[in-house]
């Protein structure tokens, strides 16, 4: 017994242990999701900034401009997810049902922002029209992911696959 352990991690130094072989497949995980996860810490930063901080326009609020900017952000949000989630190769039952998951994330990740708004953050208030607007955002794009993915190959092509 106490030989195999010597031959396995002494005897055999080339073989890398484990975590650092799922090195790579971090990095490929990242590779393509890095977008995304500059987009959340946006999202993050934008919703947390104290409502005083944020331009008072009145017209703007005849249009909803506030809930066309947040399904806009959600939309933009679920786009990178999807993509990354897509043309990663580290996880192949997130590679099949990317679209799913990543809506669940970004709309799981809507709702903690306005849970965070309500409870954490100074001078702002959680809204219910904001989680919709948050979800019809996602939503959205889940629907137009194919149609854009036609129009724009960036979405489903990488730079070394050709067009």
């Amino acid at each position: 017994m106490v030989g195999s352990f010597f031959y396995a991690f002494i005897f055999r130094p080339y073989r890398r242990p484990i975590f650092i072989q799922n090195n790579y497949f971090c990095f490929m995980f990242l590779k393509y999701n890095w977008p995304a996860f500059i987009w959340t810490l946006v999202i993050l930063a934008l919703c947390s900034m104290p409502g005083k901080s944020i331009p008072h326009i009145s017209w703007l609020e005849l249009l909803s401009f506030d809930k066309f900017v947040h399904a806009s952000i959600f939309f933009v949000l679920q786009l990178f997810y999807m993509r990354g989630f897509l043309l990663q190769n580290t996880f192949p039952t997130l590679q099949k049902q990317f679209k799913m998951i990543a809506g669940i994330v970004c709309i799981a990740y809507g709702g903690a922002l306005e849970i965070m708004q309500s409870l954490f953050f100074s001078e702002r208030s959680g809204d219910w029209f904001d989680f919709i607007a948050n979800s019809t955002g996602c939503l959205t794009a889940m629907l137009l992911f194919d149609l854009l993915g036609r129009k724009i190959t960036w979405l489903r092509k990488t730079n070394y696959q050709q067009a």
